[in-house]
């Protein structure tokens, strides 16, 4: 009875918003002063991969495995299983406390907030914003969530796109936002698919040593052919900066892109870019920015993926459409945290940083790919991007299983490809154990 009187019995609980507005705002001061929740300055990274047992995973890894081999199929997808609390930066402790160089971790460091996130965390007004629940109409906005939205925009608007459209469900948006658009139906009322190049467009595969440029130009006439074959059902053609569904991370050139493009505007079919994988990591706040089109795309796709609020930017020509458009839903947490990004890339000067390991990146791999013209085939990448491939799929495993016993982990793409996304902290030394790897490798 005495546990049901304790469970039934309604709790008292402090109203901390009774506290006059500046004690809080003391209060909140001297906590995170003198009771911060984590001290960053105290954590250490590794200065090299730490192997402690002969293979990866060990016995304590291979044991979770097991385990999870009893209810689940996922063990077939997993070999290394990180240990959060013992992570950081670029570094992944696993089961059995190796140490693994990660350079495979989505652009993003694992682990990690940079002190600029933190302390941008700590301004009043982005504690408001990501307080803020979901809310179904920006007219209902706080004032201070509305000033963040300005300035998030003017940070992402670029030339002509001037319309930002945040939401949620980015697919069912594109089909809204487009067919409204009588410019992309010209008379033609069945039009009702917008196809992606890479994934609804088929791409042909890469040939042995075959650079970006010759793949590229190979391809442009295959995926010319199939947008003419379907022009009179096309609303849109979806083409990303990085394509690596199945061959690794394959760049458009810009003449390729600039052929999509010319021949989508010339035949009323939108042009939309899906910078969800480029972002920031290619060197450029968008990516297409790499192709110099001519004319801008109608709309330019962002996802939570590239770490920033999913929105839809469009030009101005389009955007009398959005704002026909019903039921905008707006995050405030996640624009604030677009907000962080975006703060972070400009103080710490990361495009840059960017452009930099990308040329120390390519060219430590074109001397790996000089050293074994056997085994490392068709480099290609850009900004922390790279990817490269091995004669055939038992080899890349073998190459893959090997390195993840060096104590780093690359992923592994397709039938033969290896993938690199090195982190926005990454260091130039960490490409030397890749390096050791590469070259100690035999087939």
């Amino acid at each position: 009875m005495v546990f049901i009187y304790h469970r039934l019995k309604k709790p008292s609980i402090f109203d901390f918003e009774s506290v006059p507005a500046q004690v809080r705002k003391l209060i909140y001061w001297a906590k995170r002063k003198w009771f911060p929740n984590f001290d960053y300055t105290k954590i250490k990274e590794c200065d090299r991969p730490v192997v402690k047992t002969s293979t990866i995973p060990g016995p304590k890894g291979k044991g979770v495995l097991n385990d999870i081999a009893i209810f689940s199929l996922d063990f077939y997808n997993n070999r290394v299983f990180a240990h959060p609390e013992k992570s950081y930066l670029n570094y992944f402790a696993d089961a059995d406390d190796n140490m693994i160089l990660d350079l495979n971790i989505k652009g993003l460091p694992l682990g990690y907030n940079n002190p600029l996130f933190i302390k941008n965390s700590f301004n009043e007004e982005n504690l408001l914003a990501a307080s803020n629940p979901s809310l179904d109409s920006s007219e209902v906005f706080s004032e201070s969530s509305l000033l963040l939205l300005e300035k998030l925009q003017k940070e992402l608007s670029v030339g002509n796109l001037t319309k930002l459209y945040p939401t949620d469900l980015i697919d069912d948006s594109l089909n809204s936002l487009v067919s409204m658009n009588k410019n992309f139906h010209r008379n033609n009322e069945k039009k009702s698919v917008i196809a992606t190049i890479g994934k609804d467009i088929t791409l042909p595969d890469l040939n042995l040593n075959e650079t970006q440029d010759e793949y590229f130009s190979r391809a442009a006439s295959d995926v010319l052919r199939s947008l003419d074959e379907n022009k009179d059902k096309l609303l849109g053609v979806v083409l990303s900066p990085i394509l690596s569904s199945k061959q690794g991370h394959l760049y458009p050139t810009s003449s390729f892109a600039r052929e999509i493009n010319d021949y989508c505007k010339n035949n009323y079919i939108a042009v939309i870019v899906d910078e969800t994988r480029s972002y920031i990591n290619s060197g450029l706040v968008y990516g297409f920015d790499y192709w110099k089109l001519p004319n801008e795309p109608d709309f330019v796709v962002l996802r939570n993926e590239s770490n920033c609020n999913p929105l839809i930017l469009t030009n101005s020509f389009n955007a009398r459409y959005v704002n026909l458009l019903e039921n905008k839903k707006f995050y405030t947490k996640n624009l604030n945290n677009s907000l962080g990004l975006l703060k972070y890339v400009k103080e710490e000067n990361v495009l840059n940083q960017v452009a930099e390991n990308e040329r120390y990146v390519l060219n430590q791999l074109s001397e790996c790919q000089k050293y074994n013209k056997d085994k490392l085939l068709n480099l290609r990448g850009k900004g922390t991007y790279t990817s490269f491939d091995l004669p055939t799929r038992e080899i890349r495993n073998n190459f893959q299983a090997q390195v993840l016993n060096s104590g780093i982990n690359l992923c592994s793409v397709g039938e033969k490809s290896i993938t690199m996304r090195s982190t926005l902290v990454f260091k130039k030394n960490f490409l030397d154990y890749v390096k050791t790897s590469i070259n100690n490798f035999s087939i």
